[in-house]
Order: C-alpha cells, then structure tokens, then sequence
C-alpha cells in the first residue's frame, strides 16, 4: 500500500512537472511566435458579437460591420498609447524636474554630513581619517555609478518605448 502511494505520488508530480515544462517551453520560445495570432484571436473574439448584433439591426454585412468595428478597435487603441504616452513623457519631465531640485537640497544634506564626517574624523588618528576617506570616496563613486547607469537605463527604455509608439503610428496611418 505505501509503494502504491508513492508510485502514484511520483506519477503525479512527474505529470504536473511536465506541464510545468510545457508551459516554460511555450512561454520562453513560441509565445513570441503566436503572439500575433493570439492578440488576433481575442480582437475577433471581441468583435464578433458587436458585429453580429449591428448585421441583424441594420442591412450592414456582418464582415463589413466586423472590420469597421476592428479597425476603430485599433484606432481607439493607438490614440489611447498617444494619450498615455503623452502623459507618461509630460510626467517623467516633471519628474526629471523634481529630481534636479531635490539633488541640490541632497547635495547640501551630504555637505553638512561630509562635514560633521570630518570633524569627527579630525580627532582620530591619521590612519584611521585616511581610510575612511578612502571608502568615502569609494562608496560616493559606487552611488554615482548605480545612479548614472539607472538614469541611462531608464531613458534607453524610454526612447525603445517612444520609438515603438512612433512606428506604430507610421504603420496605422499608412
């Protein structure tokens, strides 16, 4: 009884590890691939009911109803991305102008701090005040360096993101 039990325990998770690896499989290679299928599937899914109900109320045919409701289902959706993008670009100004400020009231901060470092370090004795200017400067060099590299991040992905809206735009009105 107590081998059956783990055979079918066995049994069980080898299954749900095998669908666990279908799932990774078709999430890491062919969702990529469907993708456009599948965004295609759930428009016409949305679609068609508004259309049918548009075909039996009017002498419209149902697939002419269908692609005016799809296409204005793309326009509303690509003016909806202008409009956040618009937004989301105005905000990140603001934020970009926030954070200008806020450096130079951080920049008095570490000032004052720097200088109650020092005049605790002044009474220490010199090999001590030397190694802590030492990891003073290193750890300012390392919070400079994550803060560039985060800002330079941040903006690459802001220009694919505006470059991706930009193309779209190209293509739906053309």
């Amino acid at each position: 009884m107590e081998q059956e039990r783990r055979r079918n325990f066995l049994i069980n998770t080898l299954y749900f590890l095998t669908i666990a690896a279908g799932i990774f499989l078709f999430c890491k290679f062919l969702a990529y691939c469907l993708m456009p299928f599948v965004i295609g599937a759930v428009i016409a899914l949305i679609v068609q009911r508004p259309a049918l109900i548009i075909s039996s109320k009017t002498k419209i045919r149902r697939s002419v109803a269908a692609a005016v409701l799809a296409l204005t289902l793309f326009v509303g959706t690509a003016v909806l991305i202008m409009f956040l993008g618009i937004k989301g670009i105005s905000a990140a100004a603001g934020l970009f102008k926030e954070m200008s400020g806020l450096a130079r009231e951080l920049s008095g901060v570490f000032l004052s701090v720097r200088s109650s470092v020092d005049s605790f370090f002044s009474r220490l004795p010199e090999e001590l005040t030397s190694f802590a200017a030492e990891m003073y400067e290193s750890a300012l060099s390392r919070l400079a360096l994550s803060v560039t590299s985060f800002i330079s991040s941040a903006a690459g992905k802001a220009a694919g993101i505006i470059w991706s809206a930009v193309l779209l735009l190209i293509a739906l009105k053309s």
